[in-house]
């Protein structure tokens, strides 16, 4: 779960909808009180996708090193 301010636009977040489901990179575009707004991979429009789903690429990674 990511909790984003401002300066996060732009930065890479991984989706996973349940544990060890798919995963799915993208770019944070915008969020509001609900949602985050995200880029996923060649998408030209940004999907409403719900905190609890994401997690920032860096640390996702971080966890698999």
């Amino acid at each position: 779960m990511i909790d984003p301010f401002k300066q996060d636009i732009g930065r890479k977040v991984v989706r996973q909808e349940y544990h060890g489901g798919p995963i799915e990179t993208g770019i944070i575009t915008s969020f509001n009180p609900d949602y985050v707004f995200v880029q996923y991979g060649s998408d030209g429009y940004s999907k409403a996708t719900d905190r609890s789903q994401l997690e920032y690429e860096e640390d996702f990674l971080a966890r698999y090193r």
